[in-house]
């Protein structure tokens, strides 16, 4: 049976009674935040919503708010946008031209889907730094998406200026990404816009990257990355390991990997492209990427700023063409093994495209060869676009 959830019929429903619930309960052992019900997404959203329970299917037909009262709710401070939805809910879609404002939460499998890439919106805020403005920390706790100690799986969205974090996965979870463009518009270095993360076998492809933040945190088992385009803004890091020590070793398979852009984190000459970020952090890491294109003129291809840091893995198939080799913070006394190229000389440019020529000094720049390169083309003719327009 189909409900709807327009603010016609919701203002003329009747509420018989609130109660009010703690913010977290003990499910199966596991604490879990307080779920709000559909009927209770549907009062506090100021957008159309359709609800399918037959198959679990809640769509947004209508571009709205969510605003849950914090006090009413037990929410976190500034976090009446966040839906922690509930279990009967087992897919979200976004109808195309729809721009919902808030962010879903999650502890039980689910899907999260909309009806066409570029129009089909998670919104955050236009508002830079909005969590270092509220608070000293746990900016994670109000990322667009949140999976805890589940499976997820995204695709064909756009997520744009989010409160803090895109898509975040804990250490149980595993979330699959495809087709969705994640994007910063905004200005600034203390965004918190991070890209991903998510637990051991998550997987994202066919995804576009503009996080003014840490883009992809392979910080749990092994994830795989295929067919991804980053491009480097102001404070961008496309592959963070780490602001926190692992015991385990952390391993991320790339297959396709274009990176652009002028910009990073960092003064000129430091802007990783791999990077290990806090000093006295300790983790054991492997990177393999198999099809390369890196192109930066002021950035540096590795900086582990800590003694405890291990990076090893490779980079074959690969154009790349940075500012140097080793970041301006990297500690000499961290254990860098990556072979690019078949080589393990640090230096800044390599060409060891199929039928190419190896590792060489050459500064020579290449825009990458075949349907990778045009598909880096549209995505960064889709972010001067989104940048242009007001976002509505």
């Amino acid at each position: 049976m189909l409900s709807s959830g327009s603010k016609e019929n919701r203002l003329t429903r009747l509420v018989t009674l609130v109660v009010v619930l703690p913010s977290v309960i003990l499910f199966a052992g596991i604490l879990r935040a307080q779920t709000e019900t559909v009927s209770q997404l549907q009062d506090n959203f100021s957008g159309d919503t359709v609800w399918d329970a037959a198959t679990g299917t809640l769509t947004f037909a209508s571009s709205g708010v969510i605003d849950f009262d914090e006090a009413v709710f037990r929410k976190l401070d500034y976090g009446g946008f966040i839906w922690n939805v509930p279990q009967n809910v087992r897919k979200i879609i976004i109808d195309e031209n729809v721009r919902v404002t808030g962010a879903f939460h999650s502890d039980f499998d689910l899907d999260i889907e909309g009806r066409d890439r570029t129009t089909s919106r998670i919104y955050g805020t236009d508002e830079s730094s909005w969590a270092n403005n509220r608070m000293s920390s746990g900016a994670f706790l109000y990322s667009s998406i949140a999976i805890n100690g589940a499976t997820a799986n995204i695709n064909t969205l756009t997520i744009v200026d989010p409160f803090a974090f895109m898509i975040r996965g804990d250490a149980e979870s595993v979330v699959h990404v495809d087709n969705v463009n994640m994007i910063d518009t905004r200005e600034g270095e203390h965004n918190h816009s991070d890209g991903f993360v998510g637990g051991d076998g998550s997987t994202v492809t066919n995804t576009f990257f503009d996080a003014g933040d840490d883009a992809i945190k392979p910080y749990f088992g092994t994830t795989t990355y295929s067919n991804i385009t980053i491009n480097m803004r102001h404070n961008t890091v496309p592959i963070q390991f780490g602001w926190f020590s692992k015991s385990a070793p952390i391993k991320a398979v790339f297959n396709n990997l274009t990176i652009t852009g002028d910009w990073g984190r960092g003064p000129v000459g430091t802007r990783p492209i791999i990077g290990g970020a806090t000093k006295g952090v300790s983790f054991n890491a492997t990177v393999e990427i198999n099809g390369a294109n890196i192109q930066n003129p002021n950035a540096s291809i590795v900086q582990l700023v800590s003694s405890g840091m291990t990076l090893n893995g490779f980079i074959n198939d690969a154009v790349i063409d940075v500012m140097r080799y080793s970041g301006t913070a990297h500690n000499a006394e961290s254990t860098d093994n990556l072979v690019i190229c078949g080589t393990n000389g640090k230096i800044s440019s390599y060409n060891c495209t199929l039928g190419g020529s190896t590792a060489t000094h050459s500064s020579s720049k290449s825009s990458g060869g075949g349907s990778n390169g045009i598909v880096t083309l549209m995505l960064l003719a889709l972010l001067a676009a989104i940048r242009k327009r007001s976002i509505q």
